[in-house]
C-alpha cells in the first residue's frame, strides 16, 4: 500500500458522513445483542456480563455528552442499561451490607466504574448516595485512572472533595519541554493501570473542572 493510499484510507475513515454510518451501525449491533434485562454478554448467546454493559453504557454517556443525537429506538435501549445499572448498585449495596455487618465498606474497582458510568446521567446518582458517600471516604491512594474517575464522580454530585483530588492530579504531572505532560505510568494488562484509559480518564476529569487547561 503506498502512502497516497493510506493518506486516502485515512481520509475516507475520518470523513463526517463514514464516521457516521460507521456509528449507526455500531449502535444497531447493539440493539440487536442487547439482553432483554438491559445487559449485554461478551459475545452472543452467553449470559450477561456486568463488566461490559458498564463499559457500553459509559460509552453512551460520553456520546451523549459530545451531543451525539440517536433515534427513540437508542434512547429506549439506553434507559434500559441504565434501569439495569441502577438496580445493579443497589442490589450491590444491599450485598455488602449483608456480608460486612459493620465493618467498613470498600467499593471495588469495578462499582467505582458502575457508579462512574452512572454519573454521565446526573440524576441517577441522587439514588446511590451511599456508594458516592463509600467511594468518598475510600479515595484509591495509588491508582491515577481510578482518582480520576473518583474526581469526576464527586464532581458531578457537587462534592467539594473533588477538588482535592484534582489538585493532587496536576501536582503529579510530569512536564516537559512544549508544554508536554504525562503521569509516568507502568504498564499492565489491567483496565484500571492501563497507561492509555489513564491518560484519557485524567484529561477528561481536569478539563470537565474548568480549572486546569
Amino acid at each position: 500500500e503506498s502512502e497516497t493510499e493510506k493518506k486516502l484510507r485515512l481520509a475516507n475513515f475520518t470523513n463526517e458522513t463514514n464516521l457516521n454510518n460507521e456509528l449507526e451501525l455500531s449502535i444497531r449491533k447493539l440493539q440487536e445483542r442487547q439482553l432483554d434485562n438491559g445487559t449485554w454478554a461478551w459475545f452472543s448467546g452467553d449470559r450477561e456480563s456486568p463488566y461490559i454493559t458498564i463499559e457500553i453504557i459509559t460509552g453512551f454517556g460520553k456520546l451523549n455528552k459530545l451531543g451525539i443525537e440517536f433515534s427513540k429506538d437508542f434512547k429506549d435501549s439506553e434507559s434500559k442499561a441504565v434501569n439495569w445499572l441502577n438496580n445493579y448498585l443497589k442490589e450491590e449495596e444491599k450485598k455488602q451490607k449483608e456480608i460486612n455487618k459493620e465493618r467498613d465498606i470498600i467499593p471495588t474497582y469495578q462499582t467505582i466504574k458502575a457508579v462512574y458510568a452512572l454519573s454521565f446521567y446526573k440524576e441517577e446518582l441522587k439514588n446511590h448516595k451511599f456508594w458516592i458517600e463509600k467511594i468518598s471516604d475510600n479515595i484509591p491512594t495509588d491508582n491515577i485512572q481510578l482518582q480520576s474517575m473518583v474526581a469526576t464522580i464527586l464532581m458531578r454530585s457537587n462534592n467539594s472533595l473533588a477538588d482535592e483530588i484534582l489538585q493532587s492530579l496536576q501536582e503529579r504531572l510530569i512536564t516537559q519541554e512544549k508544554n508536554f505532560y504525562y503521569y509516568k505510568i507502568e504498564n499492565s494488562p489491567y483496565w484500571h493501570s492501563s497507561p492509555i484509559e489513564t491518560h484519557v480518564s485524567a484529561i477528561e476529569a481536569l478539563r470537565e473542572s474548568g480549572k486546569y487547561d
